[in-house]
């Protein structure tokens, strides 16, 4: 697989990535409010112009597909299924969780990666390296409250927390979790979602028509739940 790009709008932190045989090739990372949908092709654009390729040659794709803003995962997906509409490409749906996981793959320990949901809930799974390889998948990916993730946890001692969940809930963490510790990463994840895709790919799990390529949602988007309420 010689070039693979990552897409990730899952949070407020968005990224593109290219990367060539395993060689990081260029990352864009800006910061959005609410002007992603009138941003983010340009972007795209001018990562491309800025190696000179087209789309046309990009190998495979891959893209987080959450958790994470509704908002933020809807404008990503249209928008990469609008590129390759004309000229279908392989895409990897990458979990965001996995992809903050990645980040801290030279640990041992069981990690936890929470991504803040407001409302004092979390997005949460866990994951365990024993590799370069991906990551065992320890508990699933779910939205809890924070208050019940001892519970939740309460078979592992040796773990490692990452993602804004922790700044967002550290008081709560350091509480419920004596000796808790945490690794603070950059929550840009366009060059680990290629990384993901490419393994996954070799493991015959992209997929190649654009109807399949769906978001992770874990709750309902604000006005959907609030309708039912």
């Amino acid at each position: 697989m010689s070039l693979v790009a990552g897409l990730d709008t899952t949070s407020r932190h968005a990224s593109i990535a290219l990367v060539r045989d395993d060689q990081l090739v260029i990352e864009y990372n800006f910061v959005t409010r609410d002007e992603l949908s009138a941003t983010l092709v340009p972007a795209i654009s001018f990562v491309l112009n800025s190696v000179g390729v087209a789309v046309r040659d990009i190998d495979l794709f891959g893209i987080g597909v959450g958790p994470g803003l509704f908002t933020g995962l809807r404008i990503g997906l249209t928008t990469l299924k609008g590129l390759l509409f004309s000229d279908p490409r392989p895409v990897v749906p990458v979990v965001t969780l996995e992809a903050l996981a990645w980040k801290l793959r030279q640990s041992r320990r069981v990690l936890v990666p929470l991504i803040d949901a407001r409302r004092r809930e979390v997005y949460m799974a866990a994951y365990r390296f024993s590799g370069d390889d991906l990551p065992e998948e320890v508990l699933a990916p779910r939205l809890v409250c924070i208050d019940e993730l001892p519970d939740i946890l309460s078979d592992w001692k040796e773990m490692r927390f990452t993602g804004n969940g922790v700044s967002a809930y550290r008081r709560e963490l350091n509480a419920m979790f004596p000796g808790f510790r945490s690794r603070g990463r950059s929550s840009f994840l366009a060059s680990e979602i290629c990384r993901i895709s490419v393994i996954r790919h070799a493991r015959n799990e992209s997929i190649t028509r654009l109807e399949d390529l769906q978001p992770l949602y874990l709750r309902p988007p604000d006005a959907e739940a609030t309708r039912r309420e």
